[in-house]
């Protein structure tokens, strides 16, 4: 069963799977069973649009002008005034707004040696594996800014292995950019394009 089935049985029948008509367990049920989809998928996915559940924090943070990005429960739980049942319902009112999301287009920028030097020489970001730096993405090609039909973008960088994915939604293609700086630096803007986004490559979702 996937989540949208899911959450779709559980709108129906809350009390039957999370003992109450509350927020909070629904929030520990759906974090449990995304962790263990997730393990199972060996975090690979195959599609950016529709938007996988784990964007949903991110466009609860967007959606209801939280200041920081503290959890999809807290932020709806705050837009409630605490009270934890009308929460639920409204995740379900929010959820179906989610579904809802498609890509109007979006704009690829092929990465210079510039770029790709600047991420391996890891100037600015880098990870920690076995006590070693390493950098942020793997022999990275180019990236791509997805807008998204709600005043958001979605940042996918494209490497020669697969598709890699950040979990932050921005507000503008200025912020993407900025945040894509932190790894290539100063990036050529390319040209909006309007056709359907869609990679043969395995999509990462970091």
């Amino acid at each position: 069963m996937d989540i949208k089935m899911l959450i779709q049985n559980i709108r129906k029948r809350p009390a039957s799977f999370l003992g109450c008509e509350k927020i909070i367990p629904l929030m520990h049920f759906l974090n449990g069973y995304k962790w263990a989809e997730y393990e199972s998928n060996n975090g690979v996915f195959h599609n950016i649009i529709p938007l996988d559940f784990y964007y949903f924090s991110a466009y609860i943070s967007i959606k209801t002008n939280a200041s920081n990005n503290c959890g999809w429960c807290n932020n709806i739980l705050r837009y409630c005034n605490g009270d934890e049942h009308k929460a639920l319902n409204c995740f379900f009112d929010f959820y179906d707004d989610f579904c809802e999301v498609k890509a109007e287009y979006f704009i690829k920028s092929v990465l210079t040696p510039e770029n790709i030097s600047f991420n391996n020489n890891m100037e600015i970001a880098y990870r920690v594996k076995n006590n070693q730096k390493i950098p942020i993405y793997s022999e990275p090609i180019s990236v791509y800014i997805i807008k998204l039909n709600f005043s958001a973008y979605l940042i996918a960088v494209e490497t020669q292995k697969n598709i890699v994915c950040e979990t932050e939604l921005f507000t503008s293609t200025k912020k993407a950019m900025e945040y894509l700086s932190h790894f290539f630096g100063k990036i050529e803007l390319g040209n909006k394009n309007i056709k359907s986004i869609e990679f043969e490559k395995d999509i990462i979702i970091q």
